[in-house]
């Protein structure tokens, strides 16, 4: 009678595991064609794409890694927006991504905060701090409001600028020295010919005189030998930074508690836009 019951309760045990794998079986089936739909849906994009979808990627850029377009260089900002590419392409982004109806806020485009006074502080500005906070600010306006291909020729302007400056520093630096060594010259003569075979052997003798004189039986001091503050310091810096690894390594541990713990969340959502993308797609057509 016993064994009865362990058998009826094993498979009522069993039955239940079934249930809920067909469960799971027919989630991620549905899931992945919603996620094919989905990827034949959406237009896929490319480096091509980098001024057309400027809007887009300006709004990544400030949502997921905090920085500004106008901050970037040329080369960084299209390393950055491989990245949006292939998000696109893979369907990881969120719904308004590919809604075509994000709008950049001019503060999102720069760092710049307006700062106006107000009361009697204008008036107690001086005219060179006017001049340089309205020197600023037209500087400012004029990045903020710059057009991606804008952007672009002012990086390119800004290096050749630098690679000029750059050269130009070095050939008056070359100069310089050039006109030293004439000037010197003309005040001290170098010796030639004989004059000057019989003050390189001098020179020679005597260094070789110098090192044979060298008391090479140095004391050294207590300090030296053991160690001194400088070493400390380096021991204490070494410990420092070991302890701040460890920390690291803390902090990324706990971010990826945190992700694993977000990851089923992020995938009901996943699935619900996959869902009303269908929906939209199969609407269209009938």
């Amino acid at each position: 009678m016993g064994k009865r019951r362990y058998s009826s309760s094993s498979g009522s045990e069993s039955s239940y595991s079934d249930d809920s794998n067909y469960k799971k079986h027919h989630r991620k089936n549905e899931k992945d064609s919603l996620y094919e739909d989905a990827l034949n849906s959406i237009p896929k994009i490319s480096m091509k794409d980098y001024y057309n979808k400027n809007a887009e990627f300006q709004y990544w850029l400030r949502k997921k890694k905090k920085i500004y377009f106008s901050d970037l260089s040329t080369e960084k900002g299209k390393k950055y927006f491989k990245k949006v590419i292939k998000k696109w392409n893979n369907v990881e982004l969120k719904e308004k991504y590919y809604e075509g109806n994000i709008k950049i806020n001019n503060s999102e485009r720069s760092t710049y905060k307006w700062n106006i006074s107000k009361g009697s502080d204008n008036e107690t500005l001086s005219n060179e701090n006017k001049y340089g906070r309205e020197k600023r600010q037209n500087s400012n306006e004029k990045t903020k409001f710059m057009t991606p291909e804008e952007y672009d020729i002012l990086q390119i302007e800004r290096e050749e600028n630098n690679k000029n400056r750059y050269m130009k520093e070095k050939q008056e630096r070359k100069k310089f020295r050039k006109e030293q060594k004439e000037l010197l010259d003309e005040l001290v003569p170098k010796p030639t010919g004989r004059e000057a075979m019989i003050d390189k052997r001098k020179q020679i003798t005597a260094f070789h005189r110098a090192n044979a004189e060298k008391d090479y039986d140095v004391e050294y001091s207590d300090s030296e030998l053991m160690g001194g503050d400088d070493i400390r310091e380096r021991i204490r810096q070494r410990d420092k930074m070991n302890q701040k690894r460890e920390e690291m390594k803390l902090r990324k541990q706990a971010e990826l508690n945190e992700k694993a713990a977000a990851y089923r969340k992020k995938e009901e959502e996943t699935i619900k836009m996959f869902r009303k993308m269908a929906e939209a797609r199969f609407s269209k057509q009938s």
